[in-house]
C-alpha cells in the first residue's frame, strides 16, 4: 500500500473509531441525507459570493445577481466603504425543505450568518424568497437585514466600539429594503412589518431607545424598538444636518462619553426635544428617494457549474462544522459534519481540502502526535505546493514548538501563494507571539508582525489583532 493510500485509511478509520457514536443512526435522517446528497447543486461565483444551491439554475443565477446588485447599491446610498479584496462570503442558497430539514435548519428561518475563525458562511432559505423585485418580501428583507449587520462588522473601523443597538436594527431594516430595477436604485420606503409599531398619535420614546442596550426579541417591545429605529433612521437619511450631529453622538460615544451628554453636545438638544423633531416626521416617513448612478450601476457578473457529489459533501460537511462551533446542539452539527467529509474522502480519495481540514481538526484535538505528524509530512510531500498544506505544515510546526524558522517559512510561503489564507496568518501571528524573543531581530520581524496583524485584522474585522500588533511595537522600542 503506498503512503498516500495508507494516510487515507489511517485517516478514515481514524473518523470511523471516533465519530461511530456520533453517527445519525435514525433511518430517516439518513433517508433525508442521501436525498440531500443526491440532490442536484450547482455553484455560482461572482466577485463577492460563492452561491452554493439546490434550486434550479435560473432561480439560483437571480438570486446571486439580486445579492450583487444590492452590495452593488450600498456606497450610493451609506458612506461606509466596502472591502472590495475580501475573499467572497459563501452562501448556502436552500430551497427544498427536506434539503433543511437534513442539514438541522429550521425551516421557518430566513437566513443567518455565520463569522468564523478562518472563513465566514451564510445561509438563505429560498423557500419563501420571492425574487420578483416589485413584490415586497419579508423572506427577502429579513435575510439582507442580516447581511448588513456582517457588512457593519466585516466593513467596522478596528476601534473597540459597537454602534448604538437602535442604529445596528434601525439602519438594517432601512437598507435591507433597498431595491434595485434597471439600473435604478429605490431605498427609504418602510418595510410593512416596521409600521406596524408607528403610531401618529404617540410620542416617539427617544430617550428608552437611545439608551437600549439591545432590541427586545418578541412581542410589542419588539414592534416598537425596531419600527422607531427604522423611523429615526429614515429621519437622518431625510435631514443631512441631522445625520451630521449622529455621525458626531457616535465619535463622542466611541471617546467614552455617555449617551446623555454625547447626545446634547452632538445634537444640541436633549432628548425629549428631539422627540418632538421625530414626532414631526411621522407624517412624512413614507418618502422614498429613486437614483441612478452615473454611467449605470456596475453589478459583477457570475459563472456556474455543478458540483459533484464529493464537492456536495465537502461543502455541506464544512458549512456544518462552522456551525457546530457557533449553534446550541453542536454534538448532532459536528457529527452530522463529520460524516459528510468521511463521506466525500470515501468517494474521492485525493480530495486535498478535506484531508487538511480532518487533519487540522486531528491536530488541534490531539496535537501533533507521530500519527498526526506521519500523515501532514506525507501530504507535504505529495503537494508541496499547496497554500492550504503549507499552512498545515507550518501549524504543525508551530504546534510542536521546534524547528521555528522552518514553521514560519512554511507559513510565509503559504501566504505567498494565497494572500487571503487567513489560517496561515492566525498560525503565523501566533508563532510571533508565543516565540518573540527567538524570532525577533530586529525591525524586519516586527514590521512582518504588523502586517500579519493588520491582515487579520482586516481578514476578520478584528481590532484585537491591532492590540497586539501595538503591543509589539511597544515591546521592540522599549529600552533594554
Amino acid at each position: 500500500m503506498s503512503k498516500t493510500n495508507l494516510r487515507i485509511s489511517l485517516l478514515i478509520a481514524v473518523l470511523v473509531i471516533l465519530y461511530s457514536n456520533l453517527s445519525l443512526a435514525a433511518k430517516g435522517q439518513d433517508k433525508l441525507e442521501r436525498r440531500l446528497l443526491n440532490s442536484d447543486w450547482v455553484q455560482l461565483q461572482s466577485d463577492n459570493f460563492i452561491v452554493i444551491s439546490d434550486a434550479p439554475e435560473e432561480y439560483a443565477q437571480a438570486f446571486i445577481n439580486d445579492l450583487e446588485s444590492f452590495r452593488a447599491a450600498m456606497p450610493y446610498i451609506v458612506s461606509v466603504p466596502l472591502k472590495d479584496s475580501l475573499p467572497p462570503i459563501k452562501v448556502f442558497a436552500i430551497r427544498n425543505w427536506n434539503n433543511l430539514k437534513a442539514l438541522q435548519i429550521d425551516q421557518a428561518t430566513h437566513g443567518f450568518f455565520l463569522i468564523g475563525e478562518d472563513k465566514d458562511y451564510a445561509v438563505a432559505n429560498l423557500k419563501g424568497y420571492r425574487l420578483q423585485i416589485k413584490y415586497d418580501d419579508y423572506a427577502r428583507h429579513m435575510f439582507l437585514h442580516h447581511y448588513v449587520h456582517y457588512l457593519m462588522h466585516s466593513s467596522g473601523s478596528d476601534a473597540d466600539f459597537d454602534f448604538p443597538a437602535w442604529y445596528q436594527e434601525g439602519l438594517a431594516n432601512f437598507l435591507a429594503a433597498v431595491k434595485v430595477n434597471d439600473g435604478n436604485i429605490t431605498y427609504g420606503a418602510p418595510p410593512e412589518s416596521r409600521l406596524v409599531g408607528i403610531d401618529p398619535g404617540k410620542t416617539v420614546p427617544v430617550e428608552k431607545l437611545y439608551l437600549a442596550q439591545s432590541g427586545p426579541r418578541h412581542g410589542k417591545p419588539a414592534y416598537y424598538f425596531y419600527s422607531y429605529s427604522w423611523l429615526t433612521t429614515h429621519f437622518l437619511f431625510s435631514n443631512p444636518q441631522f445625520k451630521q450631529k449622529n455621525q458626531q453622538y457616535m465619535e463622542l460615544l466611541g471617546k467614552g462619553m455617555a449617551e446623555p451628554q454625547a447626545f446634547q453636545q452632538a445634537y444640541g438638544m436633549n432628548f425629549d426635544a428631539f422627540a418632538d423633531v421625530l414626532n414631526k416626521h411621522i407624517n412624512t416617513a413614507l418618502k422614498t428617494w429613486r437614483l441612478q448612478p452615473e454611467g449605470g450601476l456596475k453589478i459583477p457578473s457570475s459563472s456556474l457549474h455543478t458540483l459533484s457529489q464529493p464537492q456536495v459533501a465537502y461543502e455541506l460537511g464544512s458549512l456544518q462544522l462552522a456551525r457546530s462551533s457557533a449553534k446550541e446542539g453542536a454534538g448532532k452539527l459536528q457529527a452530522q459534519g463529520l460524516k459528510l467529509l468521511q463521506h466525500a474522502l470515501e468517494l474521492d480519495k485525493n480530495y486535498i481540502d478535506v484531508q487538511v481540514t480532518l487533519l487540522r481538526r486531528q491536530l488541534a484535538s490531539d496535537g501533533p502526535t507521530a500519527s498526526v505528524s506521519q500523515q501532514i509530512n506525507t501530504l507535504v510531500a505529495d503537494y508541496p505546493k499547496k497554500s492550504r498544506v503549507l499552512a498545515l505544515q507550518g501549524e504543525l510546526l508551530r504546534r510542536k514548538g521546534l524547528r521555528l524558522t522552518a514553521a514560519r517559512s512554511s507559513l510565509r510561503r503559504a501566504i505567498a501563494m494565497d494572500r487571503n489564507n487567513a489560517a496561515a496568518y492566525r498560525s503565523l501571528e501566533q508563532l510571533y507571539r508565543d516565540n518573540w524573543d527567538a524570532l525577533y531581530k530586529g525591525e524586519r520581524e516586527l514590521q512582518e508582525y504588523v502586517s500579519v496583524c493588520g491582515e487579520l485584522s482586516y481578514l476578520r474585522a478584528d481590532p484585537t489583532f491591532s492590540l497586539y500588533a501595538a503591543q509589539a511595537r511597544k515591546k521592540a522600542t522599549a529600552v533594554p
